[in-house]
């Protein structure tokens, strides 16, 4: 009878117990996720900081966290150091830190943390002895009122505005019985969000021109002075006109020195970026080759980077939706029966971080085909290309561009192509044609 009433009593307990984990077990369990910055350029690392809480006073014996990230950033682990050889099923990372935030500041390594990363080969990539993976389980005890607190070390890989939304947690009850999952969502107003901007590139180390003016005579981009605009001062010559002479710089050298002024006129460019990879795209609202069109971002962030250096003023088009990217009415451009993206003229180095921050967000699809923009470009030429320059940025080249840089020839307005594939449908490129080619040594 005793054993009876005792086996009666062991199964009260065990589901009463199953029934409070399976109901309350996460009941007061919060996630917070914090970025260490808010904005980085791409191949930059940051560290992520998660806390996870549990304000009730039941403990969860064993808690596994799923962590993922979003397309384009990645967590930087490594492999064990006990075998260099031995594959990294198990790598350690100085992101597995837990431990109580009420004890220490900062993250604290916990005795009952454990790292499971996923199966091998799933979303993995190795860089030497460093595995860039898209997200990580981890397996700890949270007792009652207590936080745990780990720091990741996070490539961010790709451009773009990206969310830390929350784990996957899965708990059990103390003897196993029961497994629940749910996933918990950051805390608002928490620091989870950070935007990737596109990294400037060499411009001629990867590119090479097509076309190469002779002659070594330079000519200013203007044909009269500022003399309210003095960038310095040079040695005189003979034709120099003796009312530029700057007599203070003249005694400091002891020789004659005049001013150097900036022209009046600037140089003024606009910025054409191509969203198609190919002239007929199977679909005429997504490139087909997404690749090649990141390659014409990096381009224009590169050229907004190398102008920004000489306060050239820089404006950007694109064949893409302001409202996919999240901008206002004063960046739309309407045109036909849509419109384009058309930006303010971005000048010097403090506004060419707004043109990136633009880049960033910048969807990948197409607003309007490209053909009849070049068309709507030739009918009024110097509302796209400022100054008598425009610069077009894009994955191809076929006869259309090439009878489109004669049409604006004609107009006064000299264009540039920036190319960024192989990909040339044009029979015949004239020789005045000035291509610049993506290089591949």
């Amino acid at each position: 009878m005793y054993l009876i009433a005792l086996l009666i009593a062991v199964f009260v307990v065990i589901t009463v117990v199953s029934h409070i984990y399976s109901t309350r077990s996460f009941d007061g369990v919060e996630y917070n996720a914090t970025l260490s910055v808010g904005e980085v350029f791409e191949d930059e690392d940051v560290f992520l900081y998660e806390e996870i809480t549990n304000n009730k006073f039941l403990p969860l014996p064993c808690v596994r966290v799923d962590t993922d990230l979003p397309e384009g950033l990645r967590f930087r682990l490594y492999k064990r150091k006990e075998d260099r050889s031995a594959p990294p099923e198990f790598p350690a990372n100085e992101g597995n830190e837990a431990g109580s935030a009420r004890k220490k500041r900062g993250p604290v390594r916990s005795r009952g943390v454990k790292v499971l990363l996923a199966a091998e080969g799933v979303g993995d990539v190795k860089v030497g002895d460093e595995y860039l993976r898209s997200y990580v389980q981890s397996v700890f005890s949270l007792h009652s009122q207590r936080r745990i607190t780990r720091r990741w070390r996070v490539a961010c890989g790709k451009r773009g505005e990206y969310t830390i939304s929350g784990p996957i947690l899965v708990s059990t009850d103390p003897l196993g019985f029961n497994t629940q999952s749910q996933r918990i969502t950051a805390q608002p107003g928490k620091r989870n969000t950070i935007t990737v901007l596109p990294k400037p590139i060499n411009l001629s180390e990867h590119f090479t021109s097509s076309y190469h003016p002779d002659g070594n005579k330079t000519t200013p981009f203007g044909l009269l002075s500022d003399p309210l605009r003095i960038a310095g001062s040079r040695e005189y010559t003979p034709l120099d006109p003796m009312n530029k002479i700057n007599w203070m710089s003249t005694a400091s050298h002891g020789k004659l020195m005049v001013n150097i002024e900036e022209y009046a006129e600037r140089t003024r460019f606009g910025l054409l970026l191509n969203m198609q990879s190919r002239g007929r795209e199977q679909n005429q609202k997504i490139p087909s080759d997404t690749a090649s069109v990141e390659l014409c971002i990096t381009v224009c962030a590169s050229i907004f980077d190398m102008m920004s250096y000489g306060s050239v003023p820089v404006r950007l088009f694109a064949n893409a939706s302001h409202t996919d990217a999240g901008l206002s009415e004063e960046y739309s451009l309407p045109i036909g029966d849509s419109t384009i993206i058309r930006t303010p003229a971005y000048t010097g180095r403090g506004q060419m971080i707004d043109a990136l921050r633009l880049l960033a967000v910048l969807p990948m699809k197409i607003s309007y085909p490209t053909e009849k923009l070049l068309d709507a470009i030739i009918a009024e030429p110097y509302q796209y290309a400022d100054g008598g320059n425009l610069i077009v940025v894009s994955s191809y080249i076929d006869e259309r561009m090439i009878n489109f840089h004669a049409l604006m020839r004609e107009k006064g307005v000299r264009v540039v192509f920036y190319i960024t594939t192989a990909n040339q449908n044009a029979a015949i490129i004239p020789n005045d044609v000035e291509i610049w080619y993506k290089t591949y040594l």
